[in-house]
């Protein structure tokens, strides 16, 4: 009785292994066929002829509709990407649950650099840095070669000021020492710093232009040797002393020649304060000027 109670509880527990090996074989079948069965996924975008990936598997290039790929269930990544040139590309990427999430993937692309293209790019930002450096850097040297420039410059200016200023002092010395002698038929100008030769002989002597340049140029009275002929300007500034200088109605020479040939030269009326052309034939009044200049020159 004990043996066959045995050899049925045995029986038992044999057919209860069995019913979970079964289970356990059904389930792992199903498992299998469900792990292996494909979904189709629709893939479209805005660019033609774009290489698919699906978890960096190239799987199919897209024409200009939508392309049909059979994919297992679970979680894939759709990478798509068309190549422009060596440093640019159109490239989208998305992450998707199939077959949870969608059946159907519309991606737009975005233009992005390659690694060459990283690489080209980030040279040329490194050269503009570069060159935005050493122009930073040529400002600055020019701005202060610009304020040395101007350092030197001031003073230039202040010592040739103070040259200047020098020489007007020795020059209204020697003016002072110059004619503290008794220098007969000259008459000083001291507004202007100009003396004028002017003797009876002078005030009487109608010469033409050659002459009267000559005679200015051979004068020597005292000391005083750089005798020239006024210019029109010292004439018409002589018209405040015409009676010292004796001048008379008429015209008188000016050292201002008209053209190369010298056969035309200006001669000024001191009177009506005007100059006006005339030929070098022509004999006019003369009066010789000597400038304070000339006189810092002798001494």
């Amino acid at each position: 009785m004990r043996k066959v109670k045995r050899k049925r509880k045995i029986i038992k527990m044999i057919a209860a292994a069995a019913s979970i090996a079964f289970v356990i074989f059904v389930a792992l079948l199903w498992h299998f066929w469900d792990y292996n069965k494909k979904y189709t996924l629709a893939v479209s975008t805005d660019h033609p002829l774009t290489m698919i990936y699906i978890d960096d598997e190239k799987m199919a290039m897209f024409g200009d509709k939508e392309t049909k790929i059979r994919i297992r269930k679970g979680e894939h990544t759709l990478r798509l990407l068309k190549e422009i040139d060596e440093l640019n590309v159109y490239e989208v990427e998305k992450t998707f649950d199939m077959p949870k999430q969608t059946f159907v993937i519309y991606a737009a692309l975005e233009k992005r650099l390659t690694p060459l293209g990283k690489q080209k790019r980030q040279e040329k930002e490194e050269r503009e840095k570069k060159r935005a450096y050493e122009a930073r850097q040529q400002k600055l040297l020019q701005k202060r070669q610009q304020a040395e420039n101007e350092k030197k410059a001031a003073l230039n200016r202040a010592y040739k000021l103070k040259i200047q200023k020098k020489r007007q002092q020795k020059g209204q010395k020697n003016w002072n020492q110059t004619f503290a002698k008794d220098h007969k038929g000259v008459y000083r100008d001291h507004k202007h710093h100009l003396a004028w030769y002017n003797t009876h002989k002078a005030q009487n002597l109608l010469l033409n232009y050659k002459e009267a340049k000559k005679m200015c140029l051979e004068l020597k009275v005292g000391t005083l040797t750089q005798w020239v002929l006024p210019n029109k300007t010292e004439l018409i500034q002589s018209a405040n002393y015409q009676k010292e200088l004796g001048l008379k109605k008429g015209l008188t020479w000016s050292s201002n020649a008209i053209g190369k040939g010298n056969y035309f030269a200006f001669a000024t009326d001191v009177i009506a304060r005007k100059s006006q052309r005339s030929a070098t034939s022509n004999r006019h009044q003369v009066r010789c000027v000597i400038s304070a200049e000339s006189i810092l020159e002798d001494k």
